[in-house]
């Protein structure tokens, strides 16, 4: 908040050069979106919705999500690796899949630097289930704080509430599924979720 007061009182001073303006313009814009993906975050661990699930394609609700985040992909110069099957299904809750993707791909974003390659494939496993994997070639995290990844306020990084993946595991669990952390430091991060198909209980 701090940050976008000092940015609009410059942007609102007649002083300010064009070029400027559009600089703290930018600014606020990046952190509005940081604040309100904060407060969801939290309002989500406080009071989370109750899961809706329904008949759905995993599959399309993979690649939109992507596409939701192309700009942010573009913008950082970080690749993009698909490969999703089409037209799997599960019984789940459309957004709040969608929210986990979301999570586990800026986690990635965040954790990768400029010219790495994000890799997202989703495809049934030896298992049976649907297993959707979110691997980048990032920092990594140590071993001796892995287990520490689904607890609340836990953040390897400077910014963020450390909620994004308590989320992720409690909307994980509520669909009957797994999820599977594997990483090494300054090789990256894989993310696997494993999700009953539709017809499974």
């Amino acid at each position: 908040l701090a940050s976008i007061k000092g940015a609009v009182e410059i942007m609102c001073d007649g002083a300010t050069v064009e070029k400027d303006r559009d600089e703290f313009q930018s600014l606020v814009t990046g952190e509005v979106r940081r604040i309100d993906g904060t407060v969801r975050e939290f309002l989500e661990f406080a009071r989370p919705k109750p899961t809706q699930l329904q008949t759905m394609n995993l599959s399309e609700t993979v690649i939109s999500t992507l596409r939701q985040l192309e700009t942010q992909f573009a913008d950082a110069r970080i690749k993009l690796k698909i490969d999703v099957q089409h037209k799997l299904m599960v019984h789940g809750d459309h957004e709040k899949l969608r929210q986990v993707i979301l999570n586990i791909l800026l986690n990635a974003l965040a954790a990768s630097k400029e010219g790495s390659e994000i890799a997202v494939t989703l495809s049934p496993n030896a298992s049976k289930k649907i297993a959707l994997t979110i691997r980048d070639n990032g920092v990594g995290i140590p071993a001796d704080e892995l287990d520490k990844v689904f607890e609340p306020f836990y953040t390897t990084g400077a910014t963020g509430s450390g909620l994004g993946m308590t989320v992720v595991k409690a909307i994980v669990d509520d669909h009957n599924g797994d999820i599977q952390l594997d990483s090494t430091v300054g090789a990256g991060t894989s993310v696997t979720i494993s999700l009953p198909p539709e017809g499974d209980s």
